[in-house]
């Protein structure tokens, strides 16, 4: 006589969850130089440089040649695609030559521009490995020459970092003229970002009045089942096994 086996089966709810890139404002924020004093996401280079508040600014006077004064920490490392990193600054300079640069790093790389006093007025693209005591190489962006020199400096740019294609492009603007300049040195952009402020000389002097950073992006959130929705989903699946263990035993 053949026995009839009911089998339970059992459905066990399995949750997936995949990150879902979606575009937002990943940093924003605006420092004026007193606030860049204090920040504490702000390192003070003062091997490099000596500073003093003054009012809402920053007086900076490098002692160092080619070396940051100050670094400041915008993101930590994301799983990210591609970014726009926009930068305003506000500055005058007070003694000296005429040459800082602002500049994003990636820990490994750095890039962005230098404003000068060459030609009457000038930017600079600067691009290299990352190194606070050294300034990286630069290159004139063409069509800046004579721009114009007047305190406070006011101008912007704007960094695009492609992850996919692996390059960076950017675009600085100032009274109305935009430049644009392709890097051959690229940022990544899932690695932590910060701004770096690095002087050309120490016969110098700047007042930092205003800087302003915004990221822009596609983040990649990542996400797990939590321990105890993990082990219910166990716990349910070894209490229907058991059940159907002891139908099996039942005398027929």
């Amino acid at each position: 006589m053949l026995k009839s086996i009911k089998v339970l089966s059992i459905a066990v709810p399995v949750c997936v969850f995949s990150g879902v890139a979606s575009s937002s404002t990943l940093f924003s924020e605006s420092l004026t130089g007193s606030e860049i004093f204090s920040d504490p996401n702000v390192t003070l280079l003062t091997d490099n440089a000596d500073f003093a508040v003054n009012g809402s600014a920053l007086d900076v006077n490098p002692t160092d040649t080619n070396s940051a004064a100050f670094i400041w920490d915008l993101v930590g490392p994301g799983s990210r695609g591609d970014l726009t990193i926009t930068v305003d600054v506000n500055f005058s300079q007070l003694s000296g030559d005429n040459d800082p640069s602002f500049l994003i790093t990636d820990q490994t790389n750095i890039l962005g521009f230098e404003r000068a006093d060459n030609g009457s007025g000038s930017f600079f693209a600067r691009q290299g490995t990352f190194d606070p005591e050294s300034n990286p190489p630069f290159q004139l962006v063409p069509g800046t020459n004579g721009i114009g020199n007047v305190n406070p400096l006011s101008f912007s740019y704007v960094l695009t970092i492609l992850d996919e294609e692996g390059g960076t492009t950017g675009t600085v603007s100032e009274a109305g003229n935009d430049f644009d300049f392709n890097f051959t040195t690229a940022l990544d952009s899932d690695s932590a970002l910060s701004f770096a402020f690095v002087s050309q000389g120490s016969n110098e002097s700047y007042q930092i009045n205003s800087i302003g950073i915004t990221i822009d992006g596609d983040e990649s959130p990542t996400a797990t089942i939590p321990l105890p929705a993990t082990a219910w989903l166990l716990g349910m699946g070894l209490l229907g096994f058991g059940a159907l263990a002891r139908r099996r035993k039942r005398p027929v």
